[in-house]
C-alpha cells in the first residue's frame, strides 16, 4: 500500500526518526515522504551473517540514543514477523511502541468495496498465510489468504478436496491502494482451470461476500 494508507501515528513517527530500518517491500510513495536527514537503511528479512550485522547496528545506534524506527508494511502485529525483534529488544533492556498500522487484510477488501463480514452471509472472517492449515469448509466464514502468491494454486486444490464449492466466489486483489491496483472476481473452479497467474503483493478473497 501507499503512503495514504499511513497513520498520523505512523508519519509522526517517520518524521521523528533518526534512523529508519524499512522492509524491502516498503512503497516507494513512502519512501519518498522520509525526511532527507534521516539515515534510511533497508532488512534482509534473513537470519545469517547480514541479521546479525542489523542487530549490531540497532545496537550502536540505540547506545547512541537515537530514534530508531522499523518500517513495515500494513499492520506488524498481522504476519510481520516482528515477535522476534520484540523479544530481542526487551531482552536488550528496551521497550518498543507498537503504532498498529493498516492490514492489507481490511485495505485490500475495502477498496474494491467487499465486506468480509455482512448479515445472514458471513458472520467471521479467517486470515490464512500461503504456509498455514486449511479449516474446514464453513459457508458463513471469509477466507482472506495473504503471501500466497507462489503457491495459491494448491491452496485452492486443497479447498476442493476439503469440500469448498467449485462456484465459491474469489476476489483477487493486487497492490491494494496503489495507482497500480488491480482486481478481478472469478470463482475457485475457474481460477484452477484459467490458470490465473498471481503477483505479488496480492490479497485473494474467498467466500460468498465476493458476489454480494
Amino acid at each position: 500500500m501507499d503512503e495514504t494508507s499511513l497513520t498520523p501515528e505512523a508519519r509522526e513517527a517517520i518524521n521523528s526518526a533518526d534512523i529508519i530500518l524499512a522492509d524491502n517491500t516498503i512503497h516507494k510513495s513512502i519512501l519518498g515522504i522520509i525526511p532527507k536527514n534521516v539515515r534510511l537503511y533497508f532488512s534482509t528479512g534473513d537470519s545469517g551473517k547480514k541479521h546479525r550485522e542489523e542487530i549490531d547496528m540497532y545496537l550502536s545506534y540505540l547506545e547512541e540514543g537515537k530514534h530508531i524506527v522499523r518500517l513495515k508494511n500494513g499492520d506488524p502485529c498481522v504476519f510481520g514477523g516482528i515477535r522476534g525483534e520484540i523479544k530481542m529488544a526487551k531482552a536488550l533492556g528496551y521497550k518498543p511502541d507498537i503504532i498498529p498500522g493498516v492490514t492489507s487484510v481490511v485495505a485490500a477488501s475495502a477498496c474494491v468495496g467487499i465486506t468480509l463480514t455482512a448479515e445472514n452471509i458471513a458472520d467471521k472472517f479467517m486470515v490464512i498465510s500461503g504456509h498455514s492449515e486449511l479449516p474446514a469448509f464453513d459457508t458463513k466464514c471469509t477466507i482472506v489468504l495473504v503471501s500466497c502468491e507462489d503457491n495459491c494454486r494448491k491452496i485452492l486444490g486443497q479447498m476442493l478436496k476439503k469440500g469448498y464449492p467449485e462456484k465459491l466466489p474469489i476476489a483477487h486483489i493486487y497492490k491494494a491502494r496503489s495507482i497500480s491496483q488491480r482486481y478481478f472476481k472469478t470463482c475457485i473452479g475457474a481460477f484452477l482451470l484459467n490458470r490465473v497467474q498471481v503477483e505479488p503483493p496480492s490479497t485473494m478473497i474467498v467466500g460468498w461476500v465476493v458476489s454480494r
